[in-house]
């Protein structure tokens, strides 16, 4: 036997008093949206497309009326296919040859990342970091796979130095190429 307090089926953890109000507050909802989807597509056409969620959000602020936060907008946008101009251009780190034919780096190691005593397997790779101005620094990295530390070597307008290394007795990267390895 149900208590007062419970809902109207047993076993639910909903009161009585809220049991009904889901699908009212749904429709309620749902027209809002479409009333602010509404309004986001006005602002979007008046932008002449350009307007994304944060700045249609300040529009409808400005307009006055029932106003949203920029997440909701963003939800509403997406739902209903608007979105804003992208200005940033996209940067291409890596361009493919163009020939088919052209030779891929070996893999020299194997697919083995294991190394059975020190200083025997590096593994390395090398990026760039933007130092503002247009200017960049080229970090190289090397790894000894046997104990896992990270050497790394800047360079920078033909300005080499080395990063400071493990306490652990270990060849610099250049002693290392130089004997040969």
């Amino acid at each position: 036997m149900a208590s007062s307090g419970s809902a109207p089926f047993s076993g639910s953890p909903v009161r009585a008093s809220t049991a009904g109000r889901t699908a009212p507050s749904r429709t309620a909802r749902q027209a809002a949206d479409e009333r602010l989807a509404a309004r986001i597509r006005k602002a979007h056409r008046d932008s002449a497309g350009t307007y994304g969620a944060p700045r249609i959000t300040a529009e409808l602020r400005d307009e006055g009326g029932p106003v949203a936060n920029h997440k909701r907008v963003a939800r509403i946008m997406r739902s209903i296919g608007l979105e804003g101009v992208r200005l940033r251009r996209r940067h291409r780190t890596t361009v493919p040859d163009p020939d088919p034919a052209a030779a891929k780096a070996s893999d020299l190691i194997g697919r083995d990342f294991t190394a059975t005593e020190v200083n025997t397997k590096y593994v390395g790779d090398i990026t760039y970091l933007s130092v503002g101005g247009g200017k960049f620094c080229y970090l190289t990295t090397f790894i000894d796979l046997w104990a896992h530390p990270t050497r790394a070597q800047a360079a920078q307008a033909g300005h080499s130095r080395q990063v400071p290394r493990s306490p652990t007795p270990r060849r610099s990267v250049t002693e290392f190429f130089q004997s040969g390895h």
